[in-house]
């Protein structure tokens, strides 16, 4: 289902060449057509299960979610639409059951729109409303939305892996929830020297902590 002001604008991410501004564009987009109370977007891995958050768009402004990681087998709304590859929307009592506190502030409803590519779901948008419910075409569309999104992350031309064997090792591991201890025991390394892997990660991808690192290299599928 083609819609083209949707399409308009998400090709203003050709505008800018810096990903986060992109990412901004797409939330700011889903708000401003689907009439929300908040969005928020999470990449994801399908090794792992875990979602790491991104950002989050309310009236209160842009917030960063890089703090927050989201094991997806424990939520069996998000697990339900990211297995289906197909935007899902939770309301009345199996939203109080379903989905976490973390996700019901002031709303009657919650929506999960995954973000896939090549069959693979590479991340999922979260929306919330205050009032009714969403239609059967209000959520054709989300979806066709998800489908402009990913083909927009991936249009980006491939950018070399920065990283050494060692680091991506490290950071893959990092990712799957495993501790600095941990690394350092299964590596047969110090933890210091653990530490100085994921600073050097965090430098050359020029992000701001570890989550950030991890996601980037999820997305770029430089980790899996």
């Amino acid at each position: 289902m083609e819609n083209l002001p949707l399409k308009l604008h998400i090709q203003k991410t050709k505008l800018t060449t810096y990903h986060d501004e992109k990412l901004l564009i797409i939330l700011k987009g889903l708000m401003r057509f689907f009439a929300l109370h908040e969005a928020a977007l999470f990449s994801y891995s399908e090794l792992t299960r875990l979602a790491h958050g991104v950002f989050r768009i309310n009236k209160a402004g842009v917030h960063r979610l890089h703090h927050i990681v989201e094991k997806v087998d424990e939520i069996p709304s998000f697990q339900q639409a990211i297995e289906e590859r197909k935007t899902t929307q939770i309301i009345g009592v199996d939203l109080i059951r379903q989905v976490p506190t973390l996700y019901l502030k002031e709303t009657k409803l919650v929506v999960i729109i995954p973000i896939s590519f090549n069959q693979t779901v590479v991340g999922f948008m979260t929306a919330t409303r205050s009032d009714k419910s969403l239609t059967n075409e209000h959520i054709k569309l989300m979806d066709t939305y998800a489908t402009y999104i990913s083909r927009t992350f991936y249009e980006e031309k491939e950018i070399p892996n920065p990283l050494t064997k060692r680091e991506r090792e490290v950071m893959s591991r990092i990712s799957r929830g495993e501790s600095v201890k941990e690394v350092a025991l299964i590596l047969e390394i110090s933890e210091y020297t653990v530490q100085d892997y994921v600073k050097s990660t965090i430098r050359k991808l020029k992000v701001n902590n570890r989550t950030e690192a991890v996601a980037t290299l999820i997305r770029k599928k430089i980790i899996y």
